[in-house]
């Protein structure tokens, strides 16, 4: 048995030792540009027309005068009209100290041009930056491309995430993600130019009868102008493919990152940029506070601090609601958060200042507020009694003032209070109410009211329940509750999904979570699981980047707390990476 022992732990390392080999030789090999030969994707033609423009390329300035430079090279060395390259001047050679023979010279650079005519062997340029001169250089460097994302919110998003992952694959672009929305040109290249990006990519979906188009344009980001456009026709078994290779998320294959033990309960979770500087931060609330902080192998200090920053909490206020946005379009979010003491709501906004590298209350209102279109919507709560009170109502607030004024009411199904709800698009463009039904299953209501749809099963309770000074017949006290968020991300809404530990018996708690997507399809919106099989009680999520970050909450058996008649609950965070395509 121990010969036997001894061969197979001889095999592993050898086996071991090949892979390690393998890796190292894969990793060793040059990357090539470019969409993946084998896939047939339908992506190929534009990404490949978007790589034309970065191909790495060196040529002289042969002639310059009035603002255009002549250079000798042309489309044969891949220079095309529309190209944007730096001009570099030659300075001093360096000289070996041994050989005294030139083995370099510096470069300085000192413009841009584009270009605006290539013939086979020549082109002509227009400088647009700085000057050139006969006898400069223009280059373009094999650096990665700074590239900002952004995909418009009639964008599938499935197709706009399979976009994303072959235009990330082909190696040549380090992508900046953007929140999906409705923005003009000019924000989104503003915000291109503030987080360093040389370009912007964006994605709009077209519509054409019976197809589905998505048009792709490349706007320079120092000056907005678009200088490649390309329309993507996509099948509607390559769309339904998508959406299946691309609806899953899976556990991060590295063990460390699969699970984070939380010292202390956490109940509420939260993914922004508080600085502006394109990374998000996770907000996590605990008692009363807040805490900020990166989450990767461990949790770390966030936004370069030296400790991990808490924003404080009135110890008789519990935060019941999370959220964020960029509120007041600085380019930085804000956060929401909701407390109740009591049954007395108050609802604050923190905003981050990078200068002073600390937080501070912008507003704060006696109302129970949500964020929704980059706006406020807000609903009054009965005081001691608890619970909602009134319609929900869009809400105007100023930042240092204290109080909000009243807008438009929305046009709710009867008895949706402000958490119950979320407005999504259907696969044709209507608007839909999507609604937390008392009886735990999600309803689809049309712009009149008119129920439409229901999901297959219920997606369970909320786990955050209080008692209302109000007695039932029973003698037991009424409750009202917080239900889970509707999370929008691209095209889909996402939510949680529990099962409960004795199928419709409720009280009995619940024995596993998923996190659900919905997007539009037929009927009006079809539900799928992104991450199945979360085990003890989901209490909330976040997207961050491309991993989902399930907060959970285990019941710990401890013999001494049995006999002391004691629960002790931990927290945990499950991170879930987007699924490689297969």
């Amino acid at each position: 048995m121990k010969a036997d022992a001894s061969i197979q732990q001889t095999s592993s390392t050898i086996l071991r030792a090949f892979l390690v080999c393998a890796l190292v030789i894969a990793l060793a090999a040059p990357a090539a540009w470019g969409a993946p030969e084998q896939q047939g994707t339908v992506f190929r033609r534009p990404i490949n027309s978007a790589l034309a423009y970065f191909e790495p390329l060196a040529a002289e300035v042969t002639a310059a005068a009035d603002g255009v430079a002549t250079l000798g090279a042309g489309s044969a060395a891949g220079i095309k009209r529309g190209m944007r390259v730096r001009v570099f001047r030659k300075g001093r050679a360096y000289v070996h100290p041994v050989t005294g023979q030139a083995v370099g010279q510096t470069e300085t650079p000192v413009g841009v041009v584009e270009v605006t005519e290539a013939s086979e062997g020549a082109s002509s340029a227009r400088v647009i930056a700085g000057r050139a001169e006969a006898g400069d250089m223009v280059r373009i460097s094999s650096a990665p491309v700074k590239a900002l994302f952004f995909q418009a919110s009639d964008v599938d998003w499935n197709i706009s995430e399979e976009y994303y992952f072959w235009l990330k694959d082909s190696g040549r672009f380090e992508l900046i993600d953007s929140p999906p929305g409705q923005s003009t040109d000019e924000d989104v290249v503003g915000l291109a130019r503030s987080l360093g990006a040389e370009v912007a990519v964006v994605l709009n979906s077209v519509g054409a009868e019976g197809r589905t188009v998505l048009r792709q344009r490349l706007l320079w980001a120092t000056d907005g102008a678009v200088f490649d456009t390309q329309d993507i026709f996509v099948p509607e078994g390559s769309v339904q493919q998508m959406q299946v290779a691309e609806a899953y998320f899976e556990p991060e294959t590295t063990p460390d990152l699969y699970a984070i033990e939380l010292e202390g309960l956490f109940h509420l979770i939260a993914s922004a940029d508080l600085n502006g500087d394109g990374r998000p931060e996770v907000i996590m609330a605990t008692g009363s506070d807040l805490r900020i902080m990166d989450v990767g192998v461990t949790l770390k200090p966030a936004m370069g601090a030296e400790e991990i920053q808490v924003i404080k909490g009135d110890v008789s206020e519990l935060p019941i609601r999370l959220e964020t946005a960029d509120l007041d379009a600085d380019g930085r979010d804000e956060i929401l958060v909701v407390t109740n003491n009591s049954n007395r709501i108050r609802s604050y906004i923190h905003e981050y200042n990078p200068e002073t590298r600390s937080f501070r209350v912008v507003w704060e209102g006696k109302v129970f507020a949500r964020i929704m279109d980059s706006g406020l919507v807000g609903q009054d709560y009965y005081g001691v009694d608890g619970g909602y009170k009134g319609p929900v109502f869009r809400m105007g607030w100023e930042p240092g003032v204290e109080g909000f004024t009243r807008g438009e009411q929305l046009a709710l199904p009867e008895g949706v209070d402000i958490y119950d709800f979320t407005f999504t698009k259907g696969a044709g463009g209507q608007t839909y109410t999507l609604v937390r039904a008392e009886n735990e299953y999600l309803d689809v209501y049309d712009a009149a009211g008119v129920s439409l749809w229901r999901t297959q099963e219920a997606y369970g309770g909320s786990v955050q329940i209080f008692d209302r000074r109000v007695s039932l017949p029973s003698g037991d006290l009424e409750t009202w509750q917080v239900p889970d968020r509707f999370v929008h991300r691209g095209n889909g809404v996402f939510t949680i999904k529990r099962e409960r530990t004795s199928g419709v018996v409720k009280g009995l708690g619940y024995k596993s979570s998923m996190i659900m997507g919905l997007h539009g399809g037929a009927p009006p919106l079809s539900e799928a699981p992104v991450a199945t099989g979360v085990p003890d009680k989901a209490r909330d999520f976040a997207f961050d980047g491309t991993r989902l970050i399930v907060l959970t909450e285990t019941y710990t058996v401890n013999i001494m707390n049995l006999f002391r008649g004691q629960k002790v609950y931990t927290s945990k965070l499950l991170i879930y990476a987007q699924k490689a395509r297969q």
